[in-house]
Order: C-alpha cells, then structure tokens, then sequence
C-alpha cells in the first residue's frame, strides 16, 4: 500500500455525485486519498492554484463554467495536475473534445452509477502514467544539465575538442578548436575532418590513426597540422580516445588537441640559438688553445729540423746508413704527430665573427639564471640574483651569457661535491668601474684555496678529478676579446668571480 496519500481534487456540483465518489474511492485498498471537493469552476481552479494536487476529477457541467473552459485555463499554467473529465451519458462528443483539451481519461457518469467501479483503475492508470511522465522529465532535465554542464567546460578549455563519429566526420567541436580552424562548429558538422581541416599531405596519416582508433587501438597521442580557413597551419598535440556503442562498435572518437606551433618555433629558435653559442664558443676557444697547441706543435717541427739536420751531415760525411734510416723513421712519426695536432686544431675551429648589440644586461641576467635553475630543479641549490641599476652594454649577448654559464656551472658542481651537498648561487651586478658593466657569481661551497687562485685560468689546470681545465682559460679568452676582464677572489663564505663589459658609450 501506498504510504503518501493521493491528494485529489474533486470539482463537482452534485452533492450525492461527490459522495458516490468518495464512498468508491474508500473502498480501494491499493491507494489511500486525501480527498478535496469544490462545487464550482471558480473554487476548483483556487484550490489547483493554493493545494497543488496530485490529481482532479472535474465534472464537465458546472454552474459558473464547463469543463473544458477548466480544462484550457489548466493547460495554460505550468504544473497543471492530471485532470480525468466526468461526463453524463451521451456526452461523447465532449469527452473526445476533453481529450483534445488536455485531459488524461475521462469517466461517463451512467444513471447506474456502474462507472465507480471504473474510477479506481482509471486513476491507478493515470497516475501510473503521469509518474513514468514525471521521471521521464527529470531524465531530460538532468540529461539537459549534463549537457549544458559538458559544454560550459568544452567552452571553457583552453584545448581543443572534437568529436567525430565512427565514419570521420564531425559531430562537434568546442571554441578552441573553431579559433583554430576559422570555421564555427555548426559550418562543418557532418563533413568529414579530413576534407575541412587536414592538409592533403597528412590525410593518410591522420586516416590511419583514425582507424587504429575505430579498431579498439586506444588511447593514442599524435601530431599533426591543422589548416586554418585562411590558409595558415597551426601545429597540434593530440590526445585521442574512443567511445564505444552497446554492441561494443565504436561510435565515436574523441580527441582533444594542444596547439604547439608557438612551442615548436621556440624550440627551434632555441636549439640554433644554442648551436650559435657553441660555434661562438669554439671560435673564442681557440685564442686560448693556441698557446697551447703551437708548444706541442713547436717540438714534432723541431725534432724533424733536427733528425733532417743529422741526416744530411751523415750523407755528406759518408757515413753508415743505418743511422740514417733511424732518423728518416724518427723524422715520419715526428710528421705523423704534428699532423694528428693539426687535425684537432682544424676540428675545433669553426668559422664565424659575433656582432655586438645593445643589451640590458639585467634582464639578460635575470632570464639567464632562470633558465639555468629550471633545468637543475633536481638540485638541492637555490639561485638567488640581485641587480643593481646599470647603463646599458654593448656586448655580444651570446658571449655573455657563455661566460656567465660556465661559472655558474662551476658553482653548481662546486656546491654539489661539497658536503653539504647544495647552498646558494648569487649572481650579482654592479657598476663600479666608469665605463664598464660587472657580473659576479658568488657561491657558499667550499671556497678557492690561496694558493690556486693565480692559476684559476692557465689553460689544462683544474681541481676537478675530471675536469679538463680549459673553461676558465676558453672565458677568460671571450671576456678580454671583447675588451673586459675576468678576475677570481675568496668570497666570505666560497668563491666569488667576476667579469666586465663595456657599457654604452
């Protein structure tokens, strides 16, 4: 039995109708009724408006109004209630036109008064009928909340979506992915990505991840142009998936794109860049080697002069050539040695000239040092700047900021091989010198022994067991090539350096 009582409202004139009715709805046992009457239009409709009732049987003929004026002034207002019409007998034509009006069943009321045996399944039925309209409702409203809910969000993503059925075309897309095609969702819905977005060299490829993904080969990651409606491309990162039907078929793919490009062009300004610093880098690197190698190639050229000398004393002395075959052999590995000098000097030198700019030498450390720390987030070292205000320099900026990675470099490992196995990197400016711009990298590591500092930036020495000792010289080269200086000395807490650029004139 139902618990809740039916709240029923009962328009009706005829007092003995009222309680035949009554008296047939006592006598059911599935439902129990909570029963209001009315004798008039008036009162039924004030009662509709103030009660809200679960169900009204009206009676067509009423002193003030029909039932069917009733009828169409409930239909007009929201939440009308279920309205089952009684009508006399022979009023057929009134009870279709009932129906028309709006009413969910109708009862002929027969002298007999037979039809209350009727009224109990009547009701039961609408009843039944207005519950299952009533849940059908809330699943369209929550299946509209849902809906609304989805496309706040795809409206709201940065990323693009879109979603395309089991054939490739499209179903929807949200904004983002309209910017960046230059067509609004509703323009290309139903033709396939393929004809509308997707540059013709990439169709095939874009097809074959497609069907992978209608195959069951999901989730998938792929990248690839997209045309824009005026011709331009934008490179995209997908992210794909697919929805499957009842049958387990897919019916949908849904992929969700990054657009790139941007990335992409930045990392390939970044990486010629990084090949600019390299090449500047060996070409400065070669002022320092030169020394250096022009020692090691001074004693093979000398040992030749001198093996070629003794060689043509014996000849003219008349000597045994036994000696003579010793020094010739002596002479090619002495040749075969400055060639393998030669080599690695042609090796490492590349050419190239760096043009000075005007740089504001703040921003280009502050950008530097940032970029250094990101890249050592793994590192228990913090990296601290602190810039004074500077007159502009007339650097090669990619000099400077070789120089300066190298030494912060070098305080990094210094700070990670100590023992406390981290510390802080400051890097500093000033300008101090009339003329000049100063950076300074200052770190809390173990520090430069005295006896060391003289000898920081002599080529090939270092206090690293695997250090080659060239970075220190190789700087020391770029910074006086362009008209500064490099100097190191015992900071407070470890080692501090320094080096100069000229500021503008």
């Amino acid at each position: 039995m139902t618990t809740s009582p039916v709240r029923l409202l009962l328009i009706e004139d005829d007092q003995i109708d009222r309680l035949a009715c009554r008296r047939a709805l006592a006598r059911q046992q599935e439902r129990i009724f909570d029963i209001h009457e009315t004798d008039s239009a008036h009162d039924g409709l004030a009662s509709v408006r103030t009660e809200s009732p679960d169900l009204v049987l009206l009676d067509y003929r009423l002193p003030d109004r029909n039932g069917i004026e009733v009828l169409r002034e409930l239909r007009a207002a929201q939440s009308a209630p279920p309205v089952i019409m009684l009508t006399g007998a022979g009023d057929i034509a009134v009870a279709v036109e009932a129906m028309r009006s709006g009413a969910r069943d109708y009862i002929v009321k027969d002298t007999a008064g037979e039809y209350l045996a009727l009224l109990p399944a009547v009701i039961d039925r609408v009843l039944h009928e207005q519950q299952i309209l009533r849940e059908k409702r809330l699943a369209e409203e929550n299946l509209r909340l849902e809906r609304d809910f989805i496309s706040a969000v795809l409206a709201t993503v940065g990323t693009a979506v879109v979603v395309l059925d089991s054939t490739g075309r499209i179903v929807r897309m949200n904004g983002a992915a309209e910017i960046l095609c230059g067509y609004r969702s509703d323009e290309v819905c139903g033709r396939q990505v393929w004809d509308v977005v997707i540059p013709p060299e990439e169709v095939d490829a874009v097809k074959n991840v497609f069907y992978d993904l209608r195959a069951g080969v999901f989730p998938s990651r792929f990248e690839n142009y997209w045309r824009h409606r005026d011709g331009s491309r934008r490179l995209l990162a997908w992210s794909n998936t697919a929805l499957p039907g009842p049958d387990g078929a897919i019916e949908y793919v849904i992929a969700t794109g990054l657009d790139i490009t941007d990335r992409r062009a930045a990392e390939e300004q970044a990486r010629r860049y990084q090949a600019e610093i390299e090449r500047i880098y060996r070409q400065y690197s070669l002022g320092a080697f030169a020394s250096v190698f022009a020692h090691e190639l001074n004693q093979p050229l000398a040992a030749i002069v001198s093996y070629s000398d003794a060689n043509l004393r014996l000849l003219r002395s008349g000597q045994d050539c036994t000696q003579i075959a010793h020094n010739i052999e002596q002479t090619a590995l002495q040749a075969q040695r400055a060639a393998h000098i030669i080599r690695d000097i042609r090796r490492f030198l590349r050419a190239g000239t760096v043009e000075d700019s005007t740089e504001d030498i703040n921003a280009l450390v502050t950008r530097v040092v940032s970029q250094f720390a990101a890249e050592e987030t793994a590192h228990t070292v913090q990296f601290e700047t602190a810039c004074a205000t500077l007159p502009a320099a007339r650097v090669g900026r990619i000099v400077v900021e070789k120089v300066l990675l190298n030494l912060m470099q070098n305080a990094l490992e210094a700070l990670l091989d100590s023992p406390a196995h981290g510390g802080r990197v400051i890097v500093c400016t000033s300008s101090d010198e009339p003329g000049f711009v100063r950076i300074s990298v200052e770190d809390t590591g173990p520090g430069i022994e005295a006896a060391d500092v003289s000898r920081l930036f002599q080529p090939f020495f270092t206090t690293k067991a695997d250090g080659l000792g060239m970075g220190l010289a190789i700087s020391r080269t770029i910074v006086e090539a362009r008209g500064g200086r490099l100097w190191a000395d015992i900071g407070q807490e470890g080692a501090r350096f320094h080096f100069t650029v000229p500021a503008e004139p």
